[in-house]
């Protein structure tokens, strides 16, 4: 049931390539520590990368969903130490201040994409949820042979519900699907995505309340979830 995060992650880096200083740096999620993603001394890269996590729900509530996700947005800008002779792609001096000016900019830039109403993908992004909570931006430095500066923005969101299992897509996931398969580095994907809708086939209401909350059968039975079995004769 995770088909709203995976939608919020690339919804998130689309929106956002080729509209910060990071261009088109932006990755879905990373296992790489910060100091090994894609810098190297002769290229100081600036690096975008989106996360989500921390997602809470009850299976055993039968109310509607009360989800909060985090989005995590992080950038790092980095500088050699021992090649001081790269000129700055940017502009702006490897130096603290440097460093510190790059990291703002990039938020500000951010911010702009993500509010960009004329960006199909920023419009998908706003509609993917229902309204953000806290937000907050933290900022890490350390010195691993580069001085890397890197920012942590996460984002509080309240997503849409997961689509049900079994249904065609509807709303805001057509959209989705319809963005990635006219993208030559999503379509595949977004072949995968569609399966995950209807599956092997249309089930009824009672199966998709059953498997939504992941209900043994005697519960289910127990709470008259599922038909009555036919009368005899």
């Amino acid at each position: 049931m995770s088909l709203v995060r995976l939608a919020h992650r690339i919804a998130t880096v689309q929106a956002l390539k080729g509209r910060t200083l990071a261009g088109d740096r932006i990755g879905d999620s990373s296992i790489l520590p910060q100091d090994r993603r894609n810098l190297r001394p002769d290229d100081p890269a600036h690096i975008i990368t989106v996360y989500t996590d921390d997602e809470g729900r009850d299976l055993r509530d039968l109310t509607p969903d009360q989800k909060r996700n985090s989005l995590w947005i992080e950038l790092e800008v980095a500088a050699t130490v021992c090649n001081p002779a790269v000129p700055d792609e940017w502009g702006l001096p490897h130096t603290d201040a440097g460093l510190e000016i790059t990291l703002d900019l990039i938020e500000r830039q951010i911010h702009a994409a993500l509010a960009d109403e004329a960006s199909p993908w920023a419009n998908l992004w706003r509609r993917l949820h229902q309204g953000t909570g806290e937000r907050r931006s933290v900022r890490v430095a350390m010195d691993q042979g580069l001085r890397l500066a890197s920012r942590q923005i996460s984002i509080e969101v309240e997503p849409l519900k997961d689509p049900p299992f079994g249904a065609e897509p509807t709303g805001v996931w057509v959209d989705f699907l319809s963005l990635m398969e006219g993208d030559p580095d999503l379509s595949d994907l977004a072949t995968l995505v569609r399966a995950e809708f209807i599956g092997a086939g249309p089930i009824t209401d009672w199966q998709t309340v059953i498997r939504s909350r992941l209900m043994p059968l005697d519960q289910s039975t127990a709470m008259l979830l599922d038909p009555l079995p036919e009368p005899e004769g």
